[in-house]
């Protein structure tokens, strides 16, 4: 059965790369995408998702506040969240991310290997 992963980020072309990345799992995982978390909490009541691999910095709702209301309502969902901006005003955003739930964090950039490695173990947990 494939797992479903919910990407999203403001950057087409991280979007893109990062689909392009987890192409070898194609058989394996059905990659959705979307470009901001309004986009992405309405992606996920209508179609769900196993992972939910989220920016920090986005226009209209930030990573932080969808991956607090992502925990709200779905407890379970298993999340990355992903920031090139870890320090802004002397907040780290990523711990920050992580204290609201999400499982792991991936500082940009990142590697194919990084990105792969925390796709599949939390996929296979």
């Amino acid at each position: 059965m494939h797992k479903r992963i919910l990407i999203v980020d403001d950057e087409p072309a991280l979007l893109d790369m990062m689909r392009e990345m987890l192409k070898r799992y194609d058989h394996e995982l059905e990659i959705d995408i979307t470009e901001n978390g309004n986009t992405a909490l309405s992606h996920l009541k209508n179609s769900g998702a196993d992972l939910l691999i989220s920016d920090i910095f986005m226009p209209e709702k930030e990573g932080i506040e969808l991956i607090r209301e992502v925990k709200q309502k779905y407890p379970a969902m298993k999340i990355i969240a992903m920031s090139a901006g870890l320090n802004r005003q002397g907040i780290n955003y990523l711990e920050v991310a992580k204290l609201l739930g999400s499982t792991t964090t991936l500082p940009k950039p990142f590697s194919r290997e990084e990105l792969l490695s925390a796709v599949q173990g939390l996929l296979n947990n």
